[in-house]
């Protein structure tokens, strides 16, 4: 016997109880993945970067699971733009995803992001599809090769570009962003 259908009810954003069904139901999808792929080994990635004012100018969200770096987000104040910051950026999360075992990446941007930046740091194009305002969305992905045998920079060397100071965001620390 087929059970009953219980009435469907929208929940809100807005809602005090949304947070616990939004957990409840990314628990509920991780555990069935979970058993249907083997364990995801979900992990948070987060870079910041600032200006000598210690002011965040620009940084890079995203996660690795399932073998996939998923870049969820990439900014880089104007000022800053077409100065190496944002490869910089995508390429410290490439280490650190090569660090992590994953072998490969993907990230989405619109026409109107940056469908050009992508291609110069080895992402193919893999999909368009349309979206408003006669804009299109274009998803990009790239095969991480083992990462050379170099000598690593570290400390104050690696934070010298144009005075500014690339930072991992650690998840449960605080910080505050002015």
């Amino acid at each position: 016997m087929t059970p009953s259908i219980p009435t469907i009810r929208f929940i809100s954003t807005q809602n005090p109880r949304f947070n616990a069904v939004q957990k409840t139901l990314e628990q509920k999808l991780q555990n069935y993945n979970d058993k249907k792929a083997g364990p995801s080994r979900f992990k948070s990635l987060g870079l910041a970067v600032r200006d000598p004012k210690a002011r965040v100018i620009g940084g890079l969200l995203g996660a690795t699971f399932r073998g996939w770096l998923h870049i969820d987000l990439l900014w880089v104040d104007r000022p800053y733009r077409k100065k190496g910051v944002g490869c910089r950026l995508v390429h410290q999360a490439e280490e650190t995803a090569r660090r992590r075992n994953i072998q490969w990446v993907c990230v989405e941007t619109g026409s109107f992001q940056a469908p050009d930046f992508y291609p110069k740091l080895g992402y193919r194009c893999i999909k368009l599809v349309p979206l408003a305002r006669r804009s299109q969305g274009f998803y990009f992905v790239k095969k991480l090769h083992p990462a050379p045998a170099t000598k690593t920079v570290t400390g104050e060397h690696s934070q010298a570009l144009f005075g500014l100071r690339f930072e991992p965001l650690t998840p449960g620390k605080k910080k505050s962003i002015k």
